[in-house]
């Protein structure tokens, strides 16, 4: 098996060196490059080679996996920002004025339910009960074809 590595010196110029030619050291000092556009990207990469390796070791090219005890970089997801309540009266009102009672209608059911919008746009009658105030979400609509919710 055979990979491309990038140069420690972070150019352009890539070799072909076979699977067992890459060590921890070298794997590790790549990692700590500032090349990553974010930590969430660099870690997105080392689980692909870590995935490489590991296939490199039960196929018998190597003998250990070069990536073990690399860890993932910190990475803190930005958290939600959701509208306040205020802000949400005033685009049901701006909605109430230049759309049908229907729109006003659903766009109510959407900041009021928590539903994804796939979830929303593909929810049928059937899985409406009023009685209970239910609403049962098992399939979602995205890109125009219904899937199962997960």
């Amino acid at each position: 098996m055979r990979m491309a590595k990038r140069c420690p010196a972070g150019d352009a110029v890539r070799s072909t060196l076979s699977v067992n030619a890459f060590v921890h050291s070298e794997i590790k000092a790549a990692l700590k490059m500032e090349t990553w556009k974010s930590n969430k990207s660099r870690n997105n990469q080392l689980s692909i080679i870590k995935r490489v390796f590991e296939l490199a070791v039960m196929d018998k090219q190597i003998k250990e996996n070069p990536c073990s005890g690399l860890e993932h970089a910190s990475f803190q997801a930005p958290g939600p920002d959701p509208f306040s309540l205020d802000e949400v009266h005033k685009i049901l009102t701006s909605i109430g004025k230049h759309y049908s009672e229907q729109i006003l209608n659903y766009a109510q059911f959407q900041f009021f339910s928590g539903l994804r919008t796939s979830e929303s746009i593909a929810l049928e009658w059937s899985n409406v009960d009023l009685n209970k105030g239910e609403v049962k979400v098992d399939v979602v609509n995205v890109y125009d074809e219904e899937q199962d919710a997960t």
